[in-house]
């Protein structure tokens, strides 16, 4: 996630960037994407919308792989 400390402006003001750390927001937001890489892979193997849920999968897939 470089882009949110190079423009930390466009998703929080000042006064949230002194009240939290960069670091469990990271923490935090990977968990999120493992969490919904992991429901998507799971409605997949129960055929459940497999193509929907292969391409939420997929996106979770390049969001890490892009430093999510």
């Amino acid at each position: 996630m470089d882009w949110l400390h190079h423009y930390p402006q466009y998703l929080t003001t000042p006064e949230l960037r002194r009240a939290y750390s960069p670091d469990l927001i990271r923490h935090i937001l990977f968990g999120a994407l493992v969490l919904s890489g992991s429901i998507s892979l799971l409605n997949v193997l129960f055929k459940r919308r497999r193509s929907l849920n292969a391409v939420a999968g997929v996106l979770v897939l390049i969001s890490v792989a892009a430093g999510g």
